[in-house]
């Protein structure tokens, strides 16, 4: 069994709670606020898997479902074959066009302090269901592809 790990600053629906109360000074079960947000983050969560962009409030980026190409020469082994034939076999992507998909978020545009030290981290049952949408036919069509920003080196910007 796994033991959650509490690391120090994380915000969970119990914190969260607790604060929502005293900024607001109402009273408000914690089962329902529970409830309201699991509610939204599906909603969210079935917006990204549309194809939609996902504008967070006060400047905080875009979420997004990002497709790239499978990289050729860093294949990705198939443990479960390896482990129960011996034999090595690579995950191709054929069902997809060769493409991967996996949550972004965009933090260009954030006016957040210190952004690089945040990272969104989707869910495991989020995780499967954008992997049960790449494995429908052309079911990658509706995302975005990763297109590399060209860096500047420091000399040429001059």
């Amino acid at each position: 069994m796994r033991i959650p790990v509490r690391r120090k600053g994380e915000v969970n629906s119990v914190a969260m709670h607790k604060r929502y109360q005293q900024h607001y000074k109402t009273a408000i079960l914690g089962t329902l606020f529970t409830r309201v947000l699991e509610e939204f983050n599906k909603g969210i969560v079935t917006l990204l898997l549309a194809g939609h962009e996902v504008k967070l409030p006060h400047n905080m980026g875009t979420l997004y479902v990002e497709k790239k190409k499978v990289n050729f020469n860093h294949l990705q082994l198939d443990f479960g074959h390896w482990q129960k034939t011996g034999e090595k076999r690579y995950h191709l992507n054929r069902h997809s066009d060769n493409f991967r998909a996996h949550f972004h978020w965009r933090k260009l545009t954030s006016v957040l302090p210190g952004k690089s030290l945040y990272q969104f981290v989707p869910a495991r049952q989020n995780k499967r269901a954008l992997a049960t949408c790449m494995l429908v036919r052309d079911g990658h069509k509706k995302y975005q592809q990763y297109v590399p920003i060209p860096r500047i080196k420091a000399h040429e910007a001059r």
